[in-house]
């Protein structure tokens, strides 16, 4: 029997890219369901199993287990269906149906092809010339050139028809020059207009990569892979010749400078672009979000203070984007605090600076030159460590008791008087300015070295009273107590 070699010495079938192991081929001749033999060798006396099992590379095998090739009956055409190992005799889940196959379709040499769009396809090495276009014919040819548009292709003289890949004309870049093509004819195509499928041997979305030609911070890439629009989801990779030094841009094919931002959507800071460096960036819609940022050690948000006493400007690199609660920021203070407080950060508005309990600051709690931190809270900015502000630190004050009445004399000429009655526990009043303003408290009251008092109770701007723990002295005695008062 005269027979001739399918495509290669030994094919190889795939399922998605991977070898098809234990795949089954079934044979049938053209157009039907009748199965026709291949043969194992080019005697053609020893007919394939139909369906083939397919070995572990995807490839024919005979009786031993050996990889062969697959011959066919010359001036015959075949229908081939490629199914899963465990699918039925007949098929009914096929992975694919390829028909009106002959011997020496399928060789990558088969089709010559020219044009860059446009391609036309030359049957050679003794492959019949077609007299139409019939179902799944299929075409294998090295791409001539990188297409720049909608791509069309012609066999013999048959009149150009649209390619598709994955059901989308092919078009700028999506065929790469000498890429091995294999072209599906499909006559349910282009609304039955007809067209051909395209399987392509790499990836139909290339890599798009170029050497940065711009200058820092406007960086400028023009990839071999041109895009013809800027898509979300659009990955652009490219070697930047200079570092950055502030927000940057980048123009990708020539359709206009759009921002880099970093993966939180932020402008770039100085040093998140090295020279030399392959950046990795994503369209997101409206900029291009830079994967891979270089300097990724986190930034203190830091800067020395240039506003006024009680209005103090923070204006830290990298800038805070935005006021959100929780933002912290670090300043040093150009000058002392004098009463109530507001402070400006990166230009996004004056806001209150107060205490952590809300309360405005007072004199000194920021001190020339100081360092502090802040919290924004979502509607202020609190300040998390004012300077500790003692005022006269000890009051002392020494008293007697004569007829159940305890009289002192103090040696600040600002507490007036202390008063009790009874032998029990006793309590102290102050009823005259001790303090300035009511954010002093007394914090403590000493008898000794024992504390003799928990508390400060109806404080008010122009006293306070507390409870003692120890019980009230006799009328002998002379008792000296310390009054710690800070704010």
């Amino acid at each position: 029997m005269s027979v001739s070699l399918l495509p290669s010495i030994i094919p190889e079938f795939l399922i998605q890219g991977v070898p098809a192991s234990g795949g089954l081929l079934y044979t049938y001749a053209a157009g039907t369901t009748t199965k026709l033999a291949t043969y194992t060798d080019s005697t053609g006396s020893t007919p394939q199993t139909n369906p083939i099992v397919l070995n572990a590379r995807g490839e024919p095998q005979n009786t031993l287990g050996n990889s062969v090739g697959l011959w066919l009956t010359n001036s015959t055409a075949y229908k081939f269906v490629l199914s899963p190992s465990t699918d039925t005799d007949p098929p009914t889940n096929a992975i694919w149906t390829i028909d009106n196959i002959t011997a020496g379709q399928l060789t990558g040499t088969s089709y010559t092809a020219s044009g860059t769009n446009a391609i036309a396809l030359t049957p050679t090495n003794n492959t019949p010339t077609p007299i139409a276009y019939a179902n799944y014919n299929t075409y294998v040819f090295a791409a001539p050139a990188t297409s720049t548009g909608p791509v069309t292709i012609q066999v013999g003289s048959l009149g150009y028809l649209n390619a598709y890949i994955n059901g989308v004309q092919a078009t700028t870049g999506q065929i790469q020059s000498g890429e091995v093509v294999i072209a599906v004819y499909n006559s349910a195509l282009n609304s039955g207009a007809g067209g051909f499928a395209l399987y392509l041997s790499i990836n139909s979305q290339p890599l798009v990569y170029g050497a940065d030609t711009g200058s820092a911070n406007a960086y400028v890439v023009n990839p071999t892979f041109v895009l013809s629009s800027l898509t979300t989801g659009q990955v652009v990779v490219f070697l930047a010749a200079n570092a950055n030094t502030t927000a940057s841009t980048v123009n990708v094919s020539g359709l206009g400078a759009k921002s880099i931002v970093t993966p939180q959507g932020a402008a770039l800071y100085s040093g998140q672009i090295a020279s030399n460096q392959a950046c990795v960036c994503v369209y997101n819609g409206t900029s291009w979000q830079l994967v891979n940022p270089y300097n990724t050690t986190v930034q203190n948000l830091y800067a020395a203070d240039t506003g006024a006493a009680n209005a103090y400007v923070v204006s830290p690199v990298p800038a805070l984007a935005s006021l959100a609660a929780g933002s912290l920021i670090y300043f040093k203070a150009s000058n002392a605090s004098t009463g109530s407080s507001t402070i400006n950060v990166s230009g996004l508005g004056v806001k209150n600076l107060t205490r952590s309990d809300i309360s405005s600051l007072q004199i000194n709690d920021i001190v020339a030159n100081g360092e502090y931190q802040a919290v924004y809270d979502g509607t202020q900015w609190q300040l998390l460590n004012p300077t500790p502000n003692v005022l006269a630190p000890k009051l002392y004050a020494a008293f007697t008791v004569s007829g159940g009445v305890l009289t002192t004399t103090f040696k600040s000429t600002n507490i007036s008087s202390i008063s009790r009655s009874g032998t029990g526990a006793y309590n102290i009043s102050i009823t005259s300015g001790v303090l300035p303003d009511a954010n002093y408290v007394v914090t403590h009251v000493q008898e000794g070295s024992n504390t003799v008092f928990v508390g400060v109770t109806n404080k008010t701007s122009t006293g306070f009273s507390f409870a003692c723990t120890q019980p009230g002295p006799s009328a002998a005695d002379v008792i000296g107590l310390e009054f710690v008062v800070t704010r």
